[in-house]
């Protein structure tokens, strides 16, 4: 009897609670943490209640504040592509928050990545969370980025996921609601570093998130959360301003390291963006400099120092090519590029050969014509330039002007066919600080032009046109041809005897096309004839085809994306940093062009 009592009391002590909760108060309230149990249907199947994730609230922002920074933000000119910047979290410099992201909102990007201080120093070395944030329209997290930096592993450095503590932490989230604004629809990854992490295992770090970047495949906006001298009389603290970025410069991580929040609150952020930056080959622009007087608008004993320092590509650039870009049939277009496209665009500048002529209809082999889609899908996938000196360039009357035109509309550079017979041939764009001249040549053309001009390849033409590249200051010359044996395997003597004389006159990189088949490739050195200083060049016979219907032969349906990276030095000399190739193919009847990788 005594054990049965007994039972009867447990019983009754694990169960009541769930009774209170499960029913309502004296006054027919529902207890709040049951409100969302019992708002469904009595006969709902819990077996399949969707499980609500919650979302991280940002707690530090006062949203009239917010609506004043971004109804008048700092004015920065956005005339380079930012891929970095390191700006503050106090919200008293909220207009240079409002300005830096406002810069920013022409850019493409794929996430935003946050480096900010733990200032609370507990709960491990580096803390994210996988939730998105809820504000504004929300802001979603890139939860595959954040897994990868999960999965890093330090000997001696704590990685934890604390949903609370990312919530908690204003250098994170006061953040959020800017990127909401500015970025709309941009994932964020927020990273929290602490202070007591050593030199070392903050070098690795930076290093492991860096590769995670590098290999996502995702246009990343990197941001450095800190703020710099804290809490200082005016005089101080521009004395330790001028030691941090005289660090900064000098990138002396072990004097970055030793720092107190007298010079900055996140040593380890501040050390983790400088490696990103070098790592990426960004160069660093301080564009705003301000202090919390400035911002309150009062004099204060003590003040807190604010930099937005923006990351750029300057005199480095990586350019992206690829062979042929064919409309054999009608299809969406868009389709083909929807896979291989994110690969474009992390490119500095994209080129290709428009093998067809753009005369506002379809017409397909032998005299090829593609319709307006076209162009605008070349454009969409993230090519900036083509050329246009192929056989097919005259195959419709007047071709050469409407293709011209065409080209204009879609907001591609090009060249290889001309209005007149006087238009400059050659082609210069400055990207990064860098200026490359693109000379386009044919072997020939199937039709006469009519009205317009093509670049045929000529030896004096060639030795001409990129003596005049140089003497306009191309630090680099690159050639477009079209030429060799079609659906050859290799290239053919005659066509290496043209690349030669190309090399010769002074092309650095020649880019070839038109066999429809991929070719090799090879750096070729040579010996300038005015100093006798060497330089590497580089040549490339055929890239294959890049977009077509054809696949017999097999070959025809493969081609190659071959990224060349350039980097100028101080002195003014340029040269082939680094060079990869993503091979290619195409499958199916819309033609969907996937990256063997």
């Amino acid at each position: 009897m005594h054990k049965i009592l007994f039972i009867l009391f447990i019983a009754f002590f694990l169960i009541s609670p769930a009774v209170a909760y499960a029913y309502p108060d004296v006054d027919g309230n529902m207890p709040a943490n049951d409100i969302a149990f019992f708002d469904m249907p009595f006969n709902t199947d819990v077996r399949h209640i969707p499980h609500v994730e919650r979302k991280l609230f940002c707690k530090f922002n006062d949203m009239d504040g917010f609506n004043d920074s971004i109804a008048a933000p700092r004015v920065y000119a956005d005339d380079k592509k930012v891929r970095a910047g390191v700006i503050p979290h106090h919200l008293a410099a909220a207009s240079l928050i409002g300005g830096f992201f406002k810069m920013c909102a022409g850019g493409e990007y794929d996430a935003v990545v946050i480096i900010a201080p733990n200032h609370a120093g507990n709960m491990g070395d580096v803390i994210v969370s996988r939730l998105d944030w809820d504000v504004l329209d929300g802001v979603s997290c890139d939860k595959k980025l954040v897994d990868e930096i999960l999965s890093i592993k330090i000997s001696g450095l704590s990685i934890n996921e604390n949903d609370t503590h990312m919530e908690n932490e204003h250098a994170a989230s006061a953040l959020i609601p800017y990127i909401g604004h500015y970025l709309p629809g941009v994932p964020v990854v927020p990273v929290l570093v602490g202070r007591t992490i050593s030199l070392e295992n903050t070098l690795l770090f930076a290093e492991r998130l860096s590769v995670i970047i590098k290999k996502s495949e995702k246009r990343v906006l990197f941001v450095c959360s800190i703020d710099f001298s804290h809490y200082l009389p005016p005089p101080e603290a521009r004395i330790c301003d001028a030691e941090t970025l005289s660090a900064i410069k000098m990138r002396n991580y072990a004097t970055i390291h030793s720092f107190s929040n007298r010079h900055v609150d996140s040593p380890a952020a501040l050390i983790i963006f400088l490696e990103y930056a070098r790592s990426n080959n960004l160069t660093m622009e301080i564009i705003d400099k301000s202090d919390a007087s400035v911002e309150l608008r009062t004099e204060v004993n003590e003040t807190t120092t604010y930099f937005i320092i923006r990351g750029v590509r300057e005199n480095f650039a990586q350019l992206s090519f690829v062979g042929d870009l064919m409309a054999h049939d009608v299809y969406d277009y868009n389709k083909s590029f929807a896979v291989i496209k994110k690969y474009l665009r992390k490119s500095d500048y994209a080129i290709g050969n428009l093998e067809t002529t753009l005369c506002g209809k379809f017409n397909g082999y032998p005299r090829f014509s593609a319709p307006d889609t076209f162009p605008k899908a070349i454009a969409d996938a993230g090519f900036d330039f083509v050329s246009m000196a192929n056989n097919h360039s005259c195959d419709m009357p007047g071709s050469v002007t409407k293709t011209i035109d065409a080209l204009d509309e879609a907001g591609l550079d090009h060249s290889g066919t001309y209005k007149t017979r006087d238009e400059n041939r050659v082609f210069i764009k400055d990207i990064n600080n860098i200026k490359f001249a693109f000379l386009c040549y044919t072997y020939g053309i199937n039709v006469p032009p009519g009205a317009g001009y093509v670049g045929i390849y000529d030896k004096d033409a060639v030795k001409s046109e990129i003596k005049k590249a140089r003497d306009a200051g191309a630090d680099v010359v690159i050639a477009l041809t079209h030429m060799g044996t079609e659906y050859g395997t290799k290239a053919d003597a005659k066509t290496r005897e043209q690349v030669m004389h190309m090399l010769e006159c002074g092309a650095d990189v020649v880019i070839g096309s038109h066999p429809h088949i991929v070719h090799e490739m090879e750096q070729i050195e040579f010996k300038n004839t005015a100093d006798g200083e060497k330089r590497l060049c580089f040549a490339a016979y055929s890239l294959g085809n890049f977009l077509s219907s054809q696949r017999d032969p097999p070959e025809t349906g493969k081609g190659v994306l071959l990224n060349i990276c350039f980097k100028k030095e101080l002195s003014g000399r340029t040269f082939i940093d680094d060079i990869s190739v993503i091979h290619t193919s195409i499958y199916g009847d819309e033609n969907i062009i996937i990256p063997q990788i």
